[in-house]
This record gives structure tokens, sequence and C-alpha cells, in this order.
């Protein structure tokens, strides 16, 4: 299991690696071209309510959450985040971790989008850390070009002994630069 872990911990840092510089290269190029869709970066701020579930004949436990989410979308539709989130039950439990997203088109200049997500991190807690998949899906609704807010649900499946999954109902800001 420890082998899958670190495997799956290498690929995620590749295609962040790749993505992060695909955005590089494009944003380098963006005025060359009118009609290129330019660059872009996100940062949000969220806060939501979170469970976690046991699959293995354990209970729920209710916690809530807070974090950063912060991104890039190289050709508007495809992009990478990451994020960190702090629980607020739990002082010593943190995720940390990167999603690929894809946004949906936008249709008729509405400003808004919905996106789904998928990736993979690790819960840090007491000094240690567990690998999780992640993914989710979710809405951003734009008021202007750069500022707007986000509401999304996300699974993070902890990979241990036990299948655990935390499950998070969130909203927030987003500013666009």
């Amino acid at each position: 299991m420890k082998k899958a872990r670190k495997v799956l911990l290498r690929l995620s840092a590749l295609a962040c690696a790749v993505l992060f510089g695909d955005a590089a290269a494009i944003a380098q190029t963006a005025g060359a071209a009118s009609s290129q869709v330019k660059t872009h970066g996100e940062i949000s701020g969220v806060f939501g309510g979170s469970g976690f579930l046991s699959f293995d004949g354990g209970g729920a436990a209710a916690d809530g959450m807070w974090g950063i989410k912060g991104g890039g979308f190289s050709r508007g539709r495809f992009g990478v985040e990451g994020s960190f989130e702090q629980s607020l039950s739990y002082r010593d439990l943190r995720y940390l971790g990167g999603d690929l997203v894809f946004q949906f088109r936008k249709h008729g200049g509405k400003k808004t989008i919905p996106f789904v997500h998928a990736g993979a991190g690790a819960f840090l807690y007491e000094g240690r850390g567990e690998v999780a998949l992640s993914f989710g899906a979710g809405v951003k609704h734009y008021f202007n070009e750069r500022v707007g807010i986000r509401v999304g649900i996300q699974d993070r499946m902890l990979l241990g002994e036990a299948e655990y999954h935390r499950l998070d109902f969130y909203a927030g800001v987003v500013f666009r630069f």
C-alpha cells in the first residue's frame, strides 16, 4: 500500500507540474493571437460543513472546514487547482492536495460556470500523512470579470486500512487575476 501511495503522489505532482508549465508557456504567447484564450488564475477562500463517513462498520462524525484554493486555467476550460483545508473541530487535521479541473462552457455570455474536479492529496494528522483521492463538482458565479462566488461539494476518500470519506459542502469568494 505504501508503494501505491508513493506512485499516486508522484503522478499527481507530475500532472500539476505539466499543467502549470503549460499555463506558463501559454501566458508568454497569449498576446500573439487575439483569438487565443488567455491564461488566468484564481484564488478562493472557502468555508463549509464536513462529514466523516466510514464504510467499514464505523459511524459518522460532523465537522467544519475552512480553506484556500488556488489555481490556473490555461485554455479556459481545463486547469489545475491546489487546496489547503483546515478542520474546525480537530486542530491537527489538515488536507493538502491538487486537482485537475474541467469547467463547462459558458452559454450566451452567462456569468455562471459549472465545474468538476478530480485529484489526489494527503490528510495531515498528528505528524503523519495519509493519501486521499479527491473528486467533486460545483458552480462559480462571477459578478464581474474579477470577483465571484463558488459553491461546491467534494469527497476526500482516505486510502488507508479502513475506507473513510470526508464529504464537504462549501461556499466561498473567488478572485480572478
